[in-house]
């Protein structure tokens, strides 16, 4: 990968063209949109490791260590080690990483809607009267019922 391939390449993983939720992105979309990252919360100057990040989740590594996350890769390793990572994704190496993470987002989003709906329901009064919003007071002689 020259010099020019990998500025086209970090141009197109800098921001998706549309904003499709990333469930529900084909595997050619969806490959533009993993990035690789230093892992380490505390950075090294000896090594990193990378992770290859889909929106907030890390997809596993099979291909390289059945259920691994990350890489700690020698800081000196990180360009080449960079470039075949990106040449396995560009290949459809991590395709079936990037369905199970599709497939954990839409789950969790699901979840969380579900969630949400419950506990709105929950707390929704059924009719106005119970609602404050929609009862009427007197407040230093004026009735807002009139306004």
């Amino acid at each position: 990968m020259n010099l020019i391939d990998l500025a086209q390449f970090a141009a197109g993983n800098a921001q998706r063209a549309s904003n499709t939720p990333l469930h529900e992105l084909s595997i050619e979309e969806a490959r533009k949109v993993i990035k690789i990252v230093d892992g380490n919360k505390i950075k090294k100057t000896t090594e990193q490791a990378l992770v290859l990040k889909f929106g907030q989740r890390l997809l596993i590594l099979d291909i390289i260590s059945e259920g691994a996350t990350r890489l700690n890769v020698p800081t000196a390793s990180v360009a080449g080690v960079t470039t075949v990572l990106k040449q396995h994704i560009a290949d459809g190496g991590f395709d079936e990483a990037i369905k199970q993470a599709q497939a954990a987002i839409k789950e969790a989003k699901l979840t969380a809607t579900t969630k949400a709906k419950t506990e709105l329901k929950q707390e929704a009064p059924t009719s106005p009267k119970e609602n404050p919003a929609f009862n009427t007071t007197n407040v230093d002689g004026l009735d807002l019922s009139s306004i």
